[in-house]
């Protein structure tokens, strides 16, 4: 076999698969490469752990140039990925290194490609068949088992478009086919139809004598002559005499066989000729000996040992005369009185078949038992008492001790095996044994339970154990070994890890395995019961059995994680956001075995973090002016734990616990810790905008806050580096991101953030450009209508956390949407819990008083905005004049009547009898009403909603019926009020709409738990009076009372005159004004001041 370079390599096989097959060779993945001639044999190891059969023939042709073809069990069959890796691996063996081999002695294109015209100028004329014909007739050539028969078989093959044969199995054909019909197929040509003349003539598919020498070179000239060996087919081809050269082989039993030198077959035709298989060339054998005694020659039965001198004396005077060589000389040996060893061998059995290609092999798993005489080893099938063998160029006769060897063959054919059979005809093989066991069981179940339940027993007995390497079941305590846990850092937010077992001092990667487990068993990994035990093969062929107690947490832990594509070289990679998945994997390690750590110390730190970064506890600043309850305080932990270890997270409190003043005591700890370096971003809808600002100068007066809100807000942006928090909207964001964008903050905090639960949305995109050192989301509906919003909110946080959103589908929103799968909302569930905080009403209701009023704010967009102030100067002005007029006292219903418009108009446009109200279509306080609505109903809330104004809660009516709420109704039009009130308390309906003065007392409404009051009276007893018709004797649970008031107008002086000017309130509504409480001229001006001074 001469050197070769990789270039040459491309002459026979696909660039791609040159890449492939030169990996798997660098690999080591070769295996057991045997040599005969120009042929060689192996093993390789595919990528999906398979180890498949490969032959090549690496053949040098007489111009000097080289053919090479190989064929593979595997699908693509021939000049495959595997055939490259076993050439290189032929050439390493035989010295060569195909890298570095020097291709400058080969022929350059031009002189190839004339000796090949030439070629081709001395072949005959080859057949010719019609463009839409793509069958053509094979030949197969094979010897007969055992006996010196050359047998030829014909069948019938199909052409790719490539000109190939076509791997598909060809059809069998019979020579006396051509003669049947009216006329022969279309794919037979004169040559064909010659042969088969001549077969048919014969009456017999053998090839012997001169006309077995005719017929075979006629096939071989059609180019279409195969050599068919162990289910494989190698193109023939004519090969040069070559001059008789015999040589003597001594077999495994001492029997010497007169054969060919070099590797060559005789094939029994006259002249007789050679099969030279590193070529595949047929080619006549020259000699002076007359044909009838080179074929008894050739023919020759094999020489036992115990026959050797007798045969050299008839054998001398022929030797002599045709000069033949010798017999082989022998050293003789004895063993004797020596006990044997059995020996249980695990082996790949040939179990021979037939087929068109006459001889082919299904290879079964097998028990063959041997018994080892001072490391001689006698096959047990072998009923001799005495036996000869050959071993290390030494005769060597063993005297067996057939009694002993019966009691060890009686003690395995006691455990649970019987005999192999032959594919036909149900004959028991010679000393081959497979499990038997319940029917229905997998070959490889019964395999693996033999092994695991019936072999330790054996080897107690004294039974030696060995595995060939291609025995496909091996068995190794995983239990009693090391498992290594190996990280490292990936990139700036990845990490990568590997899990390993080590054996004999070796590290074997688990997690293809492991993965390859998962990926097959799916869901069913939940129905695993935890009695049963997991067969994990490992990349030496062995398998690893695991009570299945041990191993689930750990499938379940990576499972999580897995993404096919993560897999590289035995390692995953994963987001840091998913260390404390890891903790977790290790604790599953340990309650299998010995675990370990390996690999990155720092990433190693970085995840052993977690656990210390809880205990931290939190001082509050004194700045910070509100006192937290104790689940507050826990949020304001998880918060600054998640800073701490450099992750982002989702605060996802129900409505009304106080999500905001958690984050703004989150934020003055960062600002007391000089961590606000640069300002914290908020964003917010607009609706809430205001709420912030209130909320922010109300408990953290020293934040610098900057509301970068409204038309004139070029101004603020110069500012920005100078604040510490700034607060401003998504569609801001958007329209002003060119400005925003350019500035790194330190947090950036996002309110209602399931407004960017479409990742493809504009804004969506937006946030994820922002660059921040912190991520937060607040949400009291983290998922409102699938759980692809959760990962949208989880992709701003923590990219790559919950992995590509495909594999988010398929992992968990398809299985626990469409399917109900427990198993994986479970697993999703406890993947996001260290990022999630979560805390219902219900579940904090200790902590929290009987009633919860908060004041939540909004600011009016630009058209009722200018709405109200145009409505706020007419009144102004007639009030005025009235005043002037009447003085304040008698002007009371003109103040009264400009007030209400006023009111009126924060509300909704649509109360006033205004043409300039009509093409108005906002209204600020019904936007927020419906937003906070949508997340009361997805936390399961009873809601009672109050409104001075009848036509306000008709139009808030409209709007449940648009977004189908179920509702009751109670106005002063109401005529069935219990029929209302009862469909309420009992659950029928969710929301209920009262007017103030219909409903304002005399119900009892404990069925509801939050109350809302669209507007605000002067009176707050009023108000309060309404409330209680939730917050009463009966209710069992805490109530949440939240008043909608309009940012800087008129209502938020109806909530500082409830607080501050009590006697004044009433003393606009009074009939009799009190003492003390006369309006002024100064509480006109206050009442009716410009919505820009707020």
């Amino acid at each position: 076999m001469r050197p070769l370079s990789v270039e040459e390599l491309y002459d026979f096989f696909d660039p791609d698969e040159i890449k492939r097959g030169m990996s798997y060779y660098s690999d080591r993945r070769v295996r057991e490469v045997d040599f005969a001639g120009n042929r060689v044999r192996g093993r390789v190891r595919g990528s999906a752990r398979q180890a498949y059969r490969v032959v090549a023939t690496i053949a040098e042709k007489e111009d000097g140039d080289l053919h090479i073809e190989s064929r593979c069990s595997c699908t693509h069959k021939e000049n495959c990925q595997h055939g490259v890796a076993l050439v290189m691996e032929a050439q390493r063996l035989k010295g060569h290194d195909p890298e570095k081999a020097d291709s400058r002695d080969h022929l350059d294109h031009t002189l190839k490609t004339w000796f090949q015209e030439l070629d081709k100028s001395m072949q005959p004329e080859p057949d010719l068949w019609p463009d839409n014909v793509k069958e053509r007739l094979l030949y197969g050539l094979s010897l007969s088992p055992g006996i010196r028969r050359l047998n030829v078989t014909l069948a019938v093959g199909r052409l790719l478009s490539s000109c190939q044969l076509s791997d598909s199995e060809p059809r069998p054909f019979q020579a006396e086919n051509v003669f049947r019909g009216k006329s022969p197929a279309r794919f037979l040509v004169e040559s064909d139809l010659s042969i088969c003349r001549r077969i048919v003539a014969n009456e017999s598919s053998l090839l012997q004598g001169e006309e077995g020498y005719e017929l075979l070179r006629a096939m071989l000239r059609t180019g279409r002559c195969y050599w068919i060996e162990w289910g494989h087919m190698f193109p023939l081809s004519l090969g040069s005499d070559e001059a008789l050269n015999l040589a003597w082989d001594v077999d495994d039993q001492c029997r010497q066989h007169l054969k060919l030198a070099g590797n060559r077959t005789a094939l029994p035709v006259t002249p007789a000729c050679y099969l030279e298989p590193e070529h595949s060339q047929i080619g006549v054998i020259e000699s002076d000996i007359e044909e009838s005694m080179l074929t008894s020659l050739l023919s020759m039965p094999p020489v036992p040992a115990d026959q050797i001198q007798s045969f050299q004396k008839r054998w001398t005077k022929l030797a002599r005369e045709f000069r033949l060589p010798r017999p082989k000389a022998l050293e003789y040996s004895e063993v004797a009185a020596i006990e044997p060893k059995p020996i249980m061998k695990f082996v790949l059995q040939a179990v021979p078949t037939y087929d068109w290609q006459t001889e082919t092999a299904w290879e079964q798993p097998a028990i063959k038992l041997f018994f080892d005489y001072d490391g001689h080893l006698i096959d047990a099938g072998n009923a001799k008492k005495e036996m000869t063998v050959f071993q290390q160029e030494r005769q060597v006769h063993i005297h067996r001790h057939l009694e002993l060897e019966k009691d060890w063959l009686a003690r395995l054919t006691k455990s649970s095996v019987r005999a192999v059979t032959a594919v036909y005809g149900n004959r028991p093989l010679n000393n081959s044994y497979a499990p038997t066991g319940e029917k229905g069981l997998s070959q490889e179940n019964l395999w693996l339970g033999y092994l695991q339940q019936e072999l330790p027993e054996l080897q107690k007995q004294g039974f030696n154990i060995e595995f060939t390497e291609d025995f496909p079941w091996r068995l190794h305590n995983g239990e009693d070994s090391t498992w290594i846990l190996d990280v490292a850092k990936y990139d700036n937010d990845w990490l990568s890890f590997a899990v390993k077992i080590q054996i004999d001092g070796e590290q074997i990667d688990l997690l293809p395995a492991i993965m390859g487990l998962i990926e097959e068993m799916g869901d069913d990994i939940t129905k695993i019961t935890p009695d049963q035990t997991l067969q994990l093969p490992l990349e030496d062929g062995r398998r690893m059995p695991l009570a299945a107690n041990l191993i689930l947490p750990l499938l379940t832990s990576l499972m999580e994680i897995f993404q096919e594509k993560d897999l590289e070289k035995g390692r995953i990679k994963i987001s840091q956001a998913a260390a404390p998945t890891l903790l977790e994997v290790e604790a599953a390690l340990s309650r299998v075995c010995r675990t370990t750590w390996q690999g990155d110390v720092d990433v190693q730190k970085q995840i052993m973090q977690w656990d210390n970064e809880q205990k931290k506890t939190v001082n509050i600043p004194n700045q910070f002016l509100a006192d937290l309850r104790p689940y507050q305080y826990k949020g304001l932990q998880w918060m600054q734990l998640l800073r701490r270890l450099g992750y982002g997270g989702i605060l996802a409190d129900d409505m009304g616990l106080g999500k905001t003043i958690q984050t703004l005591a989150y934020l003055s700890v960062e600002k007391r810790s000089r961590r606000l370096v640069n300002p914290a971003l908020v964003l917010a809808p607009t609706s809430l905008v205001s709420n912030w600002a209130r909320e922010a100068d109300k408990f953290t007066p020293n934040l610098k806050i900057l509301v970068l809100h409204g038309p004139d807000r070029d101004w603020m942006y110069e500012h920005i580096p100078n604040v510490d928090v700034i607060i401003t909207t998504y569609h801001l964001l958007v329209r002003d991101s060119e400005e925003l964008l350019k500035q790194h903050y330190s947090n950036v905090i996002l309110d209602e953030a399931q407004a960017i639960k479409n990742p493809r949305a504009r804004w969506s995109q937006t946030v994820r450009s922002i660059s921040a050192d912190q991520r937060f989301c607040l949400t009291g509906t983290p998922m409102e209508n699938h759980l692809g919003e959760l990962w949208s909110q989880f992709d701003f946080l923590l990219p790559g956390f919950l992995g590509k959103q495909s594999h988010f589908r398929t992992l968990f929103q398809v299985p626990i949407e469409k399917h109900g799968v427990e198993s994986r909302q479970k697993m999703l569930s406890k993947r996001i819990r260290p990022f999630m905080m979560r805390r219902t009403k219900e579940q904090v209701a200790p902590e929290l008083p009987p009633k919860t009023i908060t004041i939540q704010t909004v600011r009016m967009e630009q058209q009722q905005a200018e709405l109200y102030e145009s409505v706020r100067m007419a009144m102004l002005g007639k009030v005025r004049k009235e005043i002037d007029k009447k003085g304040i006292g008698a002007s009371r219903m003109m103040i009264l009547d400009a007030l209400l418009k006023m009111r009126q108009t924060c509300c909704d446009p649509r109360l006033l009898s205004l043409d300039a109200a009509k093409d108005v279509e906002e209204s600020a306080k019904l936007t927020l009403l419906m937003e906070m609505l949508e997340n009361l109903r997805v936390e399961g809330r009873k809601v009672l909603i109050f409104s001075q104004f009848a036509k306000m809660l008709g139009l808030i009516e409209e709007k449940l019926i648009e977004k189908e709420y179920s509702y009751s109704k109670l106005t002063g039009q109401t005529r069935k009020r219990q029929e209302q009130i009862d469909a309420f308390q009992d659950g029928e309906k969710d929301v209920f709409l009262i007017s103030l003065k219909a409903g304002g007392v005399g119900l009892n409404l404990t069925a509801a738990d939050t109350v809302i009051h669209f507007d605000p009276w002067w009176n707050p007893a009023v108000e309060n009076q309404a409330t209680d018709r939730a917050h009463r004797i009966g209710q069992d649970k805490p109530v949440f009372v939240y008043k909608l008031i309009v940012e800087g107008s008129l209502e938020e002086r109806i909530i500082e005159m409830q607080e501050k000017k009590q006697a004044l309130a009433e003393a606009i509504y009074a009939e009799t004004a009190v003492a003390g409480s006369t309006i002024t001229e100064e509480d006109i001006e206050m009442l009716f001041s410009p919505l820009a001074e707020s």
